[in-house]
């Protein structure tokens, strides 16, 4: 839980300094890696057999139209399906799973990237179809960053939640700052612009209600009465309304709660499983 949290939010901290070097040491503009996608992946292929459709998915604009599309991943190639009702079309091979991965405009082109930590450093597939590139050097791995443009700069963050508070690296390539503190990690948050601001803010969930942080530095806000958790959710601008929605896979039945505060609609069926 979130206690006074907006009261405490400060730029800087000086236990950034204990973490900022073993987290990052580089900035983006490196050399395009030559290698394809395919072999860097640390993904096992074995575990994207699953009866759990959403674990295989991730959210993005990977079109730059400004609706969110939904990225399939199978172990052996990553698939798009353009506003969540195309059929799944091909985007590139590669065994990295979603669960590898963290989605976001790293370059500022409105189009979706895939950044993969492989716990010595960072690489960005740009648009989910070129060959990696390595990014920054960080041991922190995809399952532990929270991606968002938490500046408001076009260009997406990440944030990473330790414990005990929130750290962000702007564009993913700069030290960590202190953002906030909070005991909710990021491995159980999702973010996203709920109130149109062009600036993300952050989702949990608690078993019974949705609750958001608006800028990921405000007291939690009651959004929504559901039992759904977050790892069970996708969160994305479907509708193209500059207000993120609630995506949620069952069985072969896709669904979503446009602005996260209304019922569901079943908006597509797949084959995929």
């Amino acid at each position: 839980m979130i206690r006074n949290f907006a009261s405490r939010v400060t730029q800087t901290t000086p236990r950034f300094a204990l973490l900022s070097a073993a987290i990052l040491a580089a900035p983006a503009a490196c050399t395009v890696d030559s290698q394809d996608p395919q072999d860097l992946e640390s993904g096992d292929t074995a575990s994207a057999v699953t009866t759990d459709p959403t674990s295989r998915i991730k959210v993005g604009d990977f079109n730059g139209d400004g609706r969110s599309d939904i990225l399939y991943t199978n172990g052996s190639e990553w698939l798009v399906s353009f506003g969540a009702t195309s059929p799944l079309t091909h985007s590139a091979f590669s065994a990295a799973l979603a669960s590898d991965m963290v989605i976001g405009d790293f370059n500022g082109d409105r189009r979706s990237d895939v950044l993969v930590g492989t716990g010595s450093e960072w690489m960005v597939s740009l648009g989910a179809n070129t060959n990696w590139q390595h990014f920054a050097f960080s041991s922190t791995r995809a399952a532990d960053l929270l991606a968002g443009d938490y500046n408001g700069d076009g260009k997406t963050d990440v944030l990473a939640g330790t414990g005990s508070e929130w750290m962000v690296s702007l564009g993913a390539n700069t030290n960590w700052q202190h953002f906030a503190f909070s005991a909710t990690t990021s491995a159980v948050l999702q973010a996203a612009d709920f109130n149109g601001d062009r600036k993300a803010d952050v989702f949990a969930t608690t078993g019974s209600e949705w609750r958001v942080s608006l800028g990921a530095n405000t007291n939690w806000q009651h959004f929504a009465n559901s039992a759904t958790m977050v790892d069970q959710l996708k969160l994305g601008d479907f509708n193209g309304d500059g207000r993120a929605d609630v995506f949620y896979a069952s069985g072969s039945a896709w669904f979503i709660s446009y602005g996260g505060n209304t019922d569901w609609v079943m908006v597509a069926t797949t084959t995929a499983r």
